[in-house]
């Protein structure tokens, strides 16, 4: 991966899972930027999922990072008082 580039992560937060990671952000160099052979780890076999449960390599190409990009679609529902 060229070292001038910026990834464009975004703050380090809880997303879901047991730890906290840096969500790449839509439009990400890091996002599709993998080997073509798909999702593996350092020793060889592949990764089916990431850091945080998520199924990995969701397009042709899986992401750079220990999470792989997922589009957040907010839900806001309206309070109601009783």
């Amino acid at each position: 991966y060229p070292n001038n580039l910026n990834p464009m992560i975004a703050p380090l937060s809880w997303l879901t899972g047991l730890t906290p990671g840096h969500l790449p952000p839509a439009g990400s160099p890091l996002i599709n930027a993998a080997w073509p052979s798909g999702c593996q780890s350092v020793q060889g076999p592949p990764m089916s999922v990431d850091q945080i449960g998520h199924n990995r390599a969701l397009d042709a190409r899986c992401d750079i990072g220990a999470i792989e990009y997922f589009n957040i679609q907010r839900v806001y529902l309206p309070l109601t008082r009783k």
